[in-house]
């Protein structure tokens, strides 16, 4: 859903607060600097407990400042999740990590 640089997908509240009544699938969402993104996906609302909370999503690359820190593997500008293929083992990923 994210394959496209301009690609953007909103959650359910944030598809309703900007397009009321209408399917936002194939709309457009302008950025604060001008930027035009096409909404290709709608995805449930997080729950409360949850500690990943957002109205969207677009791809990183679109963001300066990633371009700016991706040689700054410190960086702590956004979480990163893995998944795992069936049968592969966590902790020997976790032990991995400590590697790098």
């Amino acid at each position: 859903m994210l394959e496209a640089p301009d690609a953007i997908v909103l959650t359910q509240e944030s598809a309703e607060k900007y397009f009321p009544n209408q399917n936002a699938i194939g709309k457009t969402v302008e950025r604060n600097d001008g930027k035009l993104f096409k909404v290709t996906g709608i995805v449930e609302d997080f729950p409360t407990q949850s500690h990943f909370h957002f109205g969207f999503l677009a791809p990183l690359k679109t963001l300066p400042i990633v371009e700016q820190r991706k040689e700054q593997w410190g960086s702590a500008t956004v979480y990163t999740y893995v998944k795992l293929q069936p049968g592969s083992d966590a902790d020997v990923l976790n032990e991995n990590f400590k590697h790098i």
